[in-house]
């Protein structure tokens, strides 16, 4: 890890570490769950070879927002992909 390439830092009351790391100049932050501070590090770690990776163009990067999907998003998703092959149908919407 390069100076420069992110941080940990703690929120004023909290017991928990969070990180910041830059990709294409954009900042992310988030809480990386760990209250030691060596567990913190090596969560910042991984997300800067995640964010390496995607500046080679081994993988696209998934940001902390994007892992947050939830089951009404999926649900939507479903909906629409089952619209557009037109397997929508009565029973499929009182089943889910």
């Amino acid at each position: 890890m390069a100076r420069g390439d992110g941080r940990i830092y703690k929120q004023p009351g909290s017991a928990v570490w969070y990180c910041a790391y830059y990709l294409r100049g954009q900042q992310y932050r988030q809480s990386t769950g760990e209250t030691d501070e060596q567990k913190a590090l090596k969560f910042l770690r991984r997300k800067i070879k995640e964010v390496h990776a995607d500046q080679v163009g081994a993988r696209t990067f998934v940001g902390p927002q994007q892992e947050r999907i939830t089951v009404d998003k999926l649900l939507d998703s479903l909906e629409a992909d089952y619209r557009l092959r037109e397997k929508w149908n009565p029973q499929v919407a009182t089943n889910a």
